[in-house]
């Protein structure tokens, strides 16, 4: 990176020519670093930051560099890693502060994890919404959703959050609580089975979110033992119907016979869905019934 000097142009005059070089134009890098501690001009002390050559006085320049545009560029195309480090540290310390610039400086943020930083930030309203909308990295909006100071900015990330262990994570560790049970609401919404939600009854640091989760177990435990008593009453009325048919065909008087067939054969009918085996043993009782009753 070249350093600009200023040329001795034709109408310059003669005194013009006698005047001292500014320390900070030197040609010896330390000498220049050394009138840093005296330069004041803000002008100066930007075109030092962007365009000396010895990156050791970019460096120094920069932190006492406070105009955005500066920085960004810095950020941005500066040649030492260091710089441009420094020049976007210097960005998310202005883009923080309450100072008119703040906006300009973030805007001048590109990195995600910068980004990041500011959104999850007391930043004004203005910078944090800035900084979120320009992020798109899955990971960095999920830290924002669990960690970001103002509980508007995490919702608003974990409404651009789809992924589902990102969500989880969120229902786990979210430090707001609203923000917490969203994220699990939107967990639950793709039935998380029963090791799972006693995973989150456990592990949420928000107390709603463990007792949402307890409450879904203990819904989805109550219902398997609903479905169980079901399932048992209807193997039970399965069994009685089976051995009431096979006992028609000892029936002697062909009426009653025919009566119990009638009867046993509608509740048959009742029930909603009959195991194979079942259905196969019913329909063998029915036929030994019609055959005994024909034969009678």
């Amino acid at each position: 990176m070249a350093f600009p000097y200023r040329s001795v142009t034709p109408a310059m005059g003669f005194l013009d020519k006698l005047k001292p070089q500014p320390r900070w134009k030197h040609a010896d890098a330390a000498v220049r670093l050394e009138a840093l501690r005296d330069l004041e001009d803000p002008i100066e002390l930007a075109v030092l930051a962007e365009t000396d050559a010895d990156p050791r006085v970019r460096r120094a320049a920069l932190a006492r560099v406070d105009d955005p545009a500066t920085l960004g560029r810095i950020a941005a195309g500066d040649t030492d890693s260091e710089a441009r480090d420094r020049a976007a540290d210097r960005l998310l310390a202005l883009a923080g502060g309450s100072n008119p610039e703040a906006l300009v400086a973030a805007r001048a943020i590109v990195d995600a994890k910068r980004l990041s930083t500011l959104a999850k930030s007391d930043a004004s309203d203005a910078v944090r919404a800035d900084a979120l909308a320009r992020l798109t990295d899955a990971r960095a909006l999920g830290a924002v959703a669990r960690h970001a100071t103002h509980e508007d900015t995490a919702a608003a990330a974990l409404a651009r959050v789809t992924d589902a262990d990102a969500l989880l994570d969120i229902a786990l560790n979210s430090e707001h609580k609203d923000v917490a049970v969203a994220a699990f609401d939107r967990v639950a919404a793709s039935a998380p089975d029963l090791a799972q939600l006693r995973s989150i009854e456990t592990r949420a640091q928000q107390k709603a979110v463990s007792k949402r989760a307890r409450t879904m177990i203990q819904d989805i435990e109550a219902a398997e033992a609903a479905r169980r008593a079901a399932e048992e009453d209807r193997r039970r009325r399965e069994a009685s119907l089976c051995e009431a048919v096979e006992r028609i065909a000892g029936i002697g008087d062909v009426a009653a016979a025919r009566a119990e067939l009638s009867r046993v054969t509608d509740g048959w009918r009742a029930l909603e869905q009959a195991a194979p085996a079942s259905a196969d043993r019913f329909a063998q009782g029915v036929r030994d019934a019609e055959s005994a009753i024909a034969k009678r």
